[in-house]
């Protein structure tokens, strides 16, 4: 639609280019950007929206410092709009200064109370500062002013499950998929993850969970993540074997989840051990059942001959 609009005028307009550049950054279109960047430049230098494009592009090179700089400029070029400075909370936050990402963040809610990427930064900062109340309030603000947003959605389920209201986490989750048409594979298996810590051990909930997370192993079958919950799942309904493999692959995949995983290597080990012993057990009582009856029938035999 924006290339349609752009081609309508001629390219001679920079209006909307800056969300048409915000597109291109989420296809992961680097050569379309770079070109939409040049184009605006020889259009307008002094437009928000050109300085934004070329925000944009640098971001998606990885450059987030030069990013910021960008994203300041567009925002000198128009004080009043909250839209580059909520970006450039983002390339604050991907270079890992989240104080500086809050700073701009606000900032742009103070132009823009309704600008819902500076309220879903702001719940992302929240939630990596460990201020999981305030990361929940930023993300139900960001998932009401962007009602089809699965992202927003289910970050604040995955907050609500950490801060203990497993019904909030699961209709966010619900909600998330439901309006992706399924394609949010994080909000599945986020779902799936809760339904196995929170259901009873051999329950229809358990039962579908793990049915989703063995589709997910075999979508993303190098998530570490998505093995570990499954063997969790497979614990709980006293599956060990397939755990087991589980388990091991996730720490295969994830070298550094081992110390985490060790103990639930160990329990499995430990019940098909279990389970080894009592098999035994119960073919070598067969076996002497066998012989005792055996010579008993012999001795009658002998004794009537």
């Amino acid at each position: 639609a924006f290339e349609l609009v752009r081609r309508a005028t001629g390219g001679w307009s920079v209006e909307g280019a800056d969300y048409h550049s915000t597109c291109l950054w989420h296809l992961r279109a680097s050569a379309d950007l770079v070109a939409l960047g040049a184009q605006l430049l020889s259009v307008d230098r002094q437009a928000a929206e050109t300085w934004t494009a070329l925000g944009n592009a640098l971001s998606l090179a990885q450059r987030h410092a030069e990013a910021v700089r960008h994203f300041e400029r567009a925002a000198a070029c128009a004080p009043t709009r909250a839209y580059p400075r909520a970006l450039a909370g983002h390339e604050h936050a991907a270079n890992g200064d989240d104080a500086a990402a809050s700073v701009s963040f606000r900032l742009a809610l103070r132009l823009n109370p309704r600008q819902y990427t500076a309220w879903y930064g702001l719940g992302l900062a929240a939630q990596r500062a460990g201020r999981l109340p305030e990361a929940a309030a930023s993300f139900g603000r960001a998932a009401s002013l962007a009602p089809q947003s699965t992202v927003a959605r289910c970050f604040l389920g995955m907050v609500l499950a950490s801060v203990g209201d497993v019904d909030g986490a699961r209709t966010a989750f619900d909600r998330a998929v439901s309006l992706s048409g399924g394609s949010n594979t994080l909000a599945r298996f986020q779902r799936a993850q809760l339904a196995v810590r929170d259901n009873a051990p051999k329950g229809p909930e358990l039962l579908e969970a793990v049915r989703e997370l063995e589709y997910l192993v075999d979508l993303l079958p190098t998530e570490a993540a998505v093995h570990f919950a499954l063997g969790a799942g497979y614990v709980k309904m006293e599956q060990h074997s397939r755990a087991l493999r589980h388990f091991t692959v996730a720490t295969d995949l994830d070298p550094s989840a081992a110390e985490l995983v060790a103990p639930l290597l160990a329990e499995c080990e430990d019940r098909l051990a279990e389970q080894d012993g009592e098999d035994a057990a119960s073919v070598s009582g067969r076996d002497d059942h066998d012989g005792i009856d055996l010579d008993d029938d012999l001795d009658d035999e002998m004794g009537d001959l």
